[in-house]
């Protein structure tokens, strides 16, 4: 079931069980894979509603800086892949000090 998965997720996070894994197999092709499984299939397959208040507080979204972070507590922004990088880090640094908890996450 969907939502036992995100409970065992979430306990392997809160025991830093991740940071004894393997770094090379928590990166972002795998993290989609998680999020899409979830976004996709779980809900349908299981016929369930997924704790999506659960899922936010895991560290599985990725900024635009390549670091996985939690949205359960942060205003996220999912920007255009085509978003020009020129002047980009000026504008979300202005953001960022303008109000805090904000972050910028990569679109895949």
């Amino acid at each position: 079931e969907p939502n036992k998965i995100i409970k065992a997720v979430e306990k392997l996070f809160s025991n830093d069980v991740i940071g004894l894994l393997d770094r090379e197999q928590f990166n972002s092709d795998n993290v989609q894979l998680i999020l899409r499984y979830f976004n996709s299939h779980a809900s349908i397959r299981y016929n369930t509603t997924i704790d999506v208040a659960a899922l936010k507080k895991l560290p599985l979204f990725e900024t635009l800086s390549g670091k996985f972070v939690q949205i359960s507590a942060v205003t996220a922004f999912c920007l255009p892949e085509d978003m020009p990088e020129y002047g980009a880090n000026q504008w979300m640094t202005a953001a960022s000090r303008a109000r805090d908890n904000i972050v910028f996450l990569k679109r895949k």
